[in-house]
């Protein structure tokens, strides 16, 4: 097995994400995990807030920083078309570009209803008094880690631009270890596989284009290409039976109008005269 760092070879692999098994036994991790130090009267809002968390990441696309900066009043309810929804707008740390998220209601009232830590900043759950935001961040990311070593999720294999396992020039699989930047990648991933437009795709993970989504998640790009072409496939067979027989119709009349004319002013030769036919 072969183990490279992630992001040394950005334009040679794919991002990866969660398959739904790993994802709900890190989920099944977080509601019993804490660290050393939380006393038990405190272990059902500590596990609350680790599960709320690794479910903020997975269902917003948001990088860890984000998340870590989350204040639930972001959250807001729309009027769209005479509904009302809940929708998330942020801007992200990385790259300043708003990104604009939909949510059902339950997913909504879940980030709405975080609870606080005793060392919790005012409005915002997942950060801490006094602390950097560059400490809040780490303390989060090693929680993380300890969810994806419970859940013997230790390496994950990549994917090439091709959409196939990659392998090194030895056949062996390319591995890389688990980062919490993954639940972004499944939160990409599952509306491209369901059909969602690229263009909401994008928006909804803070990109200014749809390049980003092709160069990123190039193999569930292609799958929808493919998969619309396998539609524009069957629509054609579905037409061409019709099509294909009044084709033939025309060419079997005008052939036989042809023959005929041939036949009209078909001249035989013979003894020197011409004989009409």
């Amino acid at each position: 097995v072969t183990a490279i760092k992630a992001g040394k070879s950005p334009n040679k692999f794919s991002n990866v994400p969660f398959s739904s098994e790993q994802y709900d036994e890190i989920l099944s991790q977080a509601d019993w995990y804490v660290d050393d130090h939380i006393r038990n009267g405190e272990r059902e809002v500590w596990c609350l807030r680790m599960h709320t968390l690794v479910e903020l990441l997975r269902h917003t696309g948001m990088d860890l920083i984000d998340a870590v900066l989350f204040r639930p009043e972001s959250i807001r309810y729309e009027s769209i078309d005479g509904k009302m929804i809940s929708v998330l707008r942020y801007s992200r740390t990385k790259t300043g570009i708003e990104a604009v998220v939909v949510l059902n209601g339950a997913t909504a009232q879940m980030f709405h209803s975080i609870p606080m830590a005793p060392r919790s900043v005012a409005e915002m759950p997942f950060r801490y008094k006094n602390n950097q935001l560059r400490s809040d961040v780490c303390i989060w990311s090693r929680r993380i880690d300890k969810l994806f070593e419970l859940s013997g999720i230790d390496l994950v294999q990549l994917i090439g631009k091709d959409g196939r396992a990659a392998l090194d020039e030895n056949g062996n699989p390319v591995m890389k270890a688990p980062t919490a930047k993954m639940f972004r990648h499944t939160f990409a991933v599952a509306p491209l596989t369901q059909g969602v437009p690229e263009a909401n795709v994008a928006k909804a993970l803070g990109h200014i284009s749809t390049k980003m989504l092709h160069e990123h998640y190039g193999p569930w790009c292609k799958a929808r290409d493919e998969q619309h072409l396998r539609e524009l496939c069957r629509n054609s067979a579905a037409r061409s039976p019709q099509e294909s027989s009044r084709h033939r119709k025309v060419v079997k009349e005008d052939r036989e109008a042809q023959q005929k004319a041939a036949k009209n002013e078909l001249q035989v030769v013979a003894g020197g005269k011409r004989i009409a036919v």
